[in-house]
């Protein structure tokens, strides 16, 4: 049986001038635009080159490939993802609640932007979520989760924080991607935002009160 190459997903290389920073974002920005009106089926370099207003040489300085365009896409939609969720739970005017229930709508919604892309990168057989970049993201959020989960868990101890905030951030990526994928209206999509969240307040309310405590053994 014969083993599916993987497809190289580094960029061939980066922009280091103004002009050329602005042709990447217009290939990017392109990119999701063809994306989302044309789907992963459809998508060429050649029609992306046309909808970039670029040449296609100029497209294949910076990306050999597809894979390598939607990684980098991708890769952008994980920090944007980080930043919203830390920003939230740093928010020293929100109570814990309403900081957990506002980055559980937040990785919901980081989801469903994409659906398409995760779609893309997984027909593509690209090694997105075991690759270096992917690694770092989450560690960067879980480091962040930590923190927060400090602050909300005072009396917990380093081993139950971590195992907390890994359970929390498991649960809610893992329900977000099974949300999304079934396509639901955003009505319905929201009950599930809405009951992820009612589920981990009311997990960690039991841990402070004692009536659910995390086991460090």
């Amino acid at each position: 049986m014969t083993t599916r190459k993987k497809p190289v997903i580094s960029p061939r290389r980066e922009p280091r001038q103004a002009r050329s920073e602005q042709m990447v974002s217009d290939i990017l920005e392109a990119a999701i635009r063809v994306l989302q009106t044309e789907g992963v089926e459809r998508f060429t370099m050649v029609r992306l080159a046309e909808v970039a207003g670029v040449s296609v040489g100029s497209l294949y300085q910076y990306f050999p490939n597809r894979e390598s365009l939607f990684f980098r896409l991708q890769q952008a939609g994980w920090g944007k993802t980080v930043d919203r969720v830390q920003e939230i739970l740093s928010d020293p005017k929100a109570t814990i609640e309403q900081r957990v229930r506002a980055s559980v709508s937040a990785v919901f919604r980081a989801d469903e932007a994409e659906g398409d892309l995760r779609k893309a990168m997984s027909e593509a057989g690209a090694p997105f979520r075991d690759s270096p970049e992917a690694i770092a993201e989450r560690e960067r959020g879980r480091e962040r989760a930590i923190a927060f989960f400090r602050e909300a868990l005072p009396d917990a101890s380093e081993a139950d924080i971590a195992f907390i905030a890994d359970f929390i951030s498991t649960a809610t990526g893992a329900i977000a991607e099974k949300v999304t994928e079934r396509k639901l209206p955003h009505r319905e999509s929201e009950r599930w935002v809405q009951a992820t969240a009612d589920m981990l307040t009311l997990y960690l309310k039991a841990i402070n009160a004692g009536a659910y405590p995390p086991r460090d053994e």
